[in-house]
């Protein structure tokens, strides 16, 4: 099953709970239309959604309701599609990434905001820890 529609499910309740500016909308919208607007690349129509990259607004909710861990690697000069991948399989709660540099990825869990930070290389990460 899909992560989103528990995100989502959580935020709802937060959101009730304490009202955030950055989800003020959300109230009136249906679960689809909230993944589409908080998701960038969520791909739907099979049972394994995939896609965990936060928009810019994604990444605004996401920081009012849950912990976030924020990853600078300053010597990444290119953030590419292998990374994106990469991340959308490694992830199993939503990321974000900046398109400036330096590169900064936010985490929304621990471990692997842990095991980026150990390597400090995007690159690297990718079979840092594979098998």
């Amino acid at each position: 099953m899909s992560v989103h529609y528990p995100i989502i499910g959580a935020i709802r309740k937060a959101n009730a709970e304490k009202p955030v500016k950055h989800a003020s909308e959300i109230p009136g919208m249906t679960d689809e239309e909230v993944i589409r607007m908080m998701f960038v690349n969520f791909r739907g129509g099979n049972e394994n959604k995939q896609g965990l990259q936060l928009s810019q607004g994604g990444l605004a909710i996401m920081s009012s309701f849950f912990k976030k861990h924020v990853v600078v690697f300053p010597d990444q000069t290119i953030f590419s599609s292998r990374h994106i991948l990469y991340l959308d399989r490694a992830c199993r709660m939503p990321w974000h990434a900046t398109n400036y540099l330096p590169i900064t990825i936010t985490f929304f869990e621990a471990d692997l905001a842990m095991r980026a930070k150990l390597v400090g290389d995007l690159d690297t990460l990718l079979q840092a820890f594979s098998g």
